[in-house]
């Protein structure tokens, strides 16, 4: 993981300094991939306490003692209330270990995902230098094998 994380920063520091019209191409993608995190996230913790709580209400109005799931501690009956409070709290602790595993990798997988087409956006404006600096191919031999090099070498980043 620290290892990724040193390949995705070595990439984005480079991509700075070489082409300042990708930053801000990045900063937007950023904000978007921000937002749509905090929406999964509060989406998650919503669900997890509409899980928790629809039970819990049914049980208050209809005495009738509900639970999140179907499973119930070994040896503590969930009928009556000191057991179904055990039961219930247990229930809860659950969902709130499940919301945050599934909304942390969930988060993780998307910026992956983020990761991958910014990698790709900055090649295709690399590319898209190289494109204009080939126009005059005789005057720019040098410009064009950097740009050549800075893609060869971003590409072999993400291979190691």
């Amino acid at each position: 993981m620290l290892t990724i994380n040193k390949i995705i920063n070595d990439f984005y520091t480079y991509i700075d300094d070489k082409y300042p019209k990708l930053k801000t191409s990045l900063n937007k993608k950023l904000e978007l991939c921000i937002m749509v995190i905090n929406l999964m996230w509060k989406s998650f913790i919503i669900a997890g306490l509409v899980v928790g709580l629809i039970p819990l209400i049914i049980t208050l109005i209809t005495k009738y003692t509900l639970l999140p799931f179907g499973f119930i501690l070994p040896g503590i009956s969930y009928e009556s209330f000191p057991g179904y409070e055990i039961n219930y709290l247990f229930h809860c602790l659950q969902i709130h270990i499940a919301v945050l595993v599934i909304a942390s990798t969930d988060s993780l997988c998307l910026l992956y995902v983020y990761n991958g087409c910014l990698q790709v956006e900055a090649i295709i404006l690399m590319l898209a230098d190289l494109d204009n600096l080939l126009d005059c191919y005789e005057s720019n031999k040098h410009a064009i094998e950097v740009i050549i090099n800075d893609i060869i070498e971003r590409h072999q980043i993400q291979r190691r």
